[in-house]
């Protein structure tokens, strides 16, 4: 164990010993110690645009060696924010040309991506939206340049990707919209152009995200399907192309989320199917590279998906154990890594759901806590972030409905409130999230359910408490008030009790509600079958066998 230790910490004094030898040369050259590059800097625009950009390389390369070593975040941000500085010092040596300008550009998006790497949503943003301005200006002054319009597309994308991952999904949209609209006038000028059309695909991909985001699932699946025949014929035009294979796989998968989502499961699974073939023989093909690895352990975890819908438990586990191998392998490999490790709890999720419906809820209560673990770190380290918020929320209710399974409902409430706290911010930065207002309900609905729970326990304090929450927060939702009746009955408060069961059996103006009725008799019929009984649910049955 302390020669690992020792083993990283040379290794990352090695990269600081390295990076301090770039920035040493870089300092030199900005500063005027070597007189040489200062005259140059100054004097010569076709060396500063080569000097910064090589410099962005280092940068980029210094950012990904951190990730590997897995050195501190705030020091790789520190270093971060001392290189821009440095770098918009020598750039103010430079006139402010076209050709400069556009360098700065191209620098602010490779800052923008590095600071997604580094969890840091608000660097992000700031640096893709300057990108955007100087892209959009420079776009203006030569209308006919294709480089600024394909760049300009570039730094809509960037925009777009970190509104979606600040949950601004309309603005989002319209900004993908933007950057689809320039590529698509690209396609159109030169038709034969690979690039082109593989940066069409893409972009209806990136709006098929936010209109499944938004629940729109026809026009996302049209928006999928356009993106993948234009990828067929891509692949087609280049065949032995591994990277243009692995987005066509991810085209297929996406498609088949959709068809997932709205139960087609047949054309779902063949969507899967497809997209494990590509990537099953991509991963044979290339062993060593992690993204191809990852690639293949969403595979594996979208075929598993499918089979647990089916009903075949045993198919599904063997397909979401390969996935899990696969993702803690990477996340060994990079602790780092963000996405690998949302890959993981993804993973123990899929295996603790499972474990769950086979009755195995010791194993499944760890594997949702193994993913619990992992998601509170990510929304720690960037609470910027809407989606490790949203995933942190997912992960507090599967933990729930697992002690709830287990009998321990109090645990299970507090898990249940830790997640509607989240969902109750998200839903306020974006009422029009459709995902977000559906979790919230969602989440409601889960306190409202534990009521029933502890009625059924014979803790009726508990019961009365987790109603009355719910019914505070969705006081429209009626069959809410029947668990605050049942608690109010066994608690003694037998007047309020009756007014409830009456006054809500004319729910929705249809006095003598059948739905109503019947759902509160099924409730005393449980009750009863618990040991539990009460003079109170004679008397309300009567009533509704006589009402109508």
């Amino acid at each position: 164990m302390c020669g690992a230790r020792n083993g990283r910490a040379i290794d990352a004094n090695r990269f600081w010993a390295a990076l301090a030898g770039v920035f040493l040369l870089l300092a030199v050259a900005a500063s005027g110690s070597a007189a040489y590059a200062w005259q140059q800097l100054k004097t010569n625009e076709a060396f500063l645009n080569a000097t910064l950009k090589r410099a962005t390389e280092i940068i980029d390369e210094a950012v990904a060696q951190a990730e590997k070593y897995n050195v501190p975040r705030a020091a790789t941000l520190s270093l971060l924010v001392k290189a821009e500085g440095l770098f918009d010092d020598m750039a103010q040596f430079g006139r402010p040309t076209p050709e400069l300008r556009y360098r700065k550009a191209l620098m602010l998006i490779q800052f923008a991506r590095n600071y997604e790497i580094l969890g840091d949503t608000d660097k992000r943003f700031a640096r893709a939206k300057e990108a955007y301005r100087l892209l959009a200006g420079l776009a203006a002054e030569k209308p006919d340049d294709i480089t600024y319009q394909g760049d300009l597309s570039t730094a809509y994308t960037e925009v777009g990707d970190v509104l979606k991952a600040r949950g601004n999904l309309s603005e989002a949209l319209q900004a993908y919209r933007d950057g689809f609209a320039i590529t698509d006038r690209l396609v159109k000028l030169d038709l034969g152009n690979g690039k082109w059309q593989f940066n069409l695909s893409i972009s209806y991909g990136r709006i098929g995200d936010v209109l499944v985001a938004q629940g729109n699932l026809t026009a996302a699946l049209q928006s999928y399907r356009d993106g993948l025949a234009i990828m067929e014929r891509v692949v087609r035009a280049y065949p032995g192309n591994a990277a243009l294979l692995r987005d066509l796989s991810v085209s297929q998968e996406k498609v088949g989320n959709v068809l997932l989502t709205q139960g087609n499961l047949s054309e779902a699974l063949q969507a899967y199917r497809d997209n494990l073939a590509i990537t099953e023989r991509l991963a044979r093909a290339y062993p060593g590279h992690a993204g191809l690895q990852r690639d293949l352990s969403l595979s594996f975890e979208k075929v598993g998906n499918v089979w647990a819908l089916h009903g075949n438990l045993t198919e599904a586990l063997r397909a979401y154990r390969e996935s899990l191998a696969i993702s803690e392998r990477l996340a060994k490999t990079d602790p780092g890594n963000a996405g690998w490790q949302r890959d993981l709890s993804v993973s123990y999720n899929n295996i603790g759901d499972l474990l769950k419906a086979q009755g195995n809820l010791s194993e499944a209560l760890r594997a949702h806590r193994d993913s619990l673990a992992i998601r509170e770190r990510l929304a720690k380290a960037d609470p910027g972030n809407a989606d490790w918020q949203r995933d942190l929320s997912v992960s507090y209710i599967k933990v729930g409905d697992v002690l709830v399974a287990q009998g321990n409902l109090t645990e299970a409430l507090q898990a249940y409130r830790d997640s509607l706290a989240i969902r109750e911010r998200l839903a306020a930065i974006d009422p029009n999230n459709t995902l977000w207002q559906k979790d919230l309900k969602n989440s409601v609905g889960g306190i409202g359910e534990t009521a029933y729970s502890f009625m059924l326990a014979g803790n009726f304090t508990m019961a009365l408490e987790a109603a009355d929450q719910a019914i505070s927060l969705d006081p429209g939702e009626t069959w809410l008030y029947a668990n605050r009746a049942h608690a109010l009955m066994f608690l003694g408060r037998v007047d309020e009790a009756r007014a409830l069961y009456l006054k809500y059996r004319g729910a929705n103006g249809l006095p003598g509600n059948k739905s109503w009725e019947a759902a509160i008799v099924e409730d005393f019929a449980e009750l009863r079958k618990a040991g539990f009984a009460h003079p109170l649910m004679d008397e309300i049955e009567s009533k509704f066998s006589t009402s109508g």
